[in-house]
């Protein structure tokens, strides 16, 4: 089973992940959690930095690597040459891209092994964060970008079930200022809130899903055991577990 929880900034992804492994390995099913961008891959250790505010050179300066041991000498060319990216995005979404095509195996062979998998973030954030219209841009710009990331990620495999944690924005901000750590980039009130109209839009919308990829939304803004019982709720109703 490969379950993905989606969701914006503050909504305690991290702890539901841990939460229900725990419980999971207390009926004695296997299984393992991970999340993106990861911290095994030379892309997911870039990506971390960026979002803590490092341009790109500067995150491969920190952890010693060459332009020709990212192996994006070439990309970085094409992006800054020809395409305006001053936001980044299309820069994000290649390397979250190449970062998840190293996760995905991973991710199959412990599948494969018949361990459960819980991924913190997965295909649908790349859409949420990296398909945010940037400003003036058209709405037909953006449904193609979007349309673009999605088809980029489309050879990945989908998880079997997929859980948005639900958390109004405010919410989200409210929590991440009480941790009183430097915010990361996107953890601002303009980004987050278009982070969140995608992902709900998305998961409410019946065209994307099928009987072979489920989905639910759940409550974050509950407690963490409220929320916790609340998955569990879900994965025996669509899973047929007792």
């Amino acid at each position: 089973m490969f379950i993905a929880l989606e969701h914006i900034d503050g909504a305690g992804g991290t702890t539901q992940a841990k939460a229900l492994a725990a419980y999971l390995k207390n009926i004695e099913i296997p299984v393992e959690v991970t999340a993106e961008p990861t911290t095994e891959s030379k892309y997911g250790r870039v990506l971390r930095l960026m979002q803590r505010g490092y341009e790109l050179k500067e995150a491969m300066n920190n952890l010693a690597l060459k332009e020709e041991d990212m192996e994006i000498a070439t990309l970085i060319e094409l992006l800054y040459k020809k395409y305006d990216v001053s936001n980044k995005q299309i820069l994000y979404s290649t390397l979250y891209t190449l970062d998840r095509a190293q996760h995905i195996r991973k991710i199959k062979s412990l599948l494969n092994r018949g361990t459960w998998v819980i991924c913190d973030r997965y295909k649908l954030s790349s859409l949420a964060y990296q398909g945010i219209a940037k400003i003036g841009e058209s709405e037909e710009s953006t449904r193609l970008k979007q349309e673009g990331i999605m088809e980029a990620n489309s050879g990945f495999r989908d998880p079997d079930f997929s859980i948005l944690l639900d958390i109004p924005v405010e919410e989200s901000l409210r929590r991440i200022d009480k941790r009183g750590e430097t915010k990361e980039i996107f953890e601002n009130k303009k980004t987050l809130e278009a982070a969140y109209n995608i992902y709900k839009d998305y998961f409410e919308n019946d065209s994307n899903w099928s009987n072979t990829k489920k989905r639910c939304v759940v409550d974050a803004t509950q407690t963490p055991e409220k929320v916790t019982k609340e998955i569990i709720r879900q994965i025996c109703a669509n899973f047929g577990r007792d």
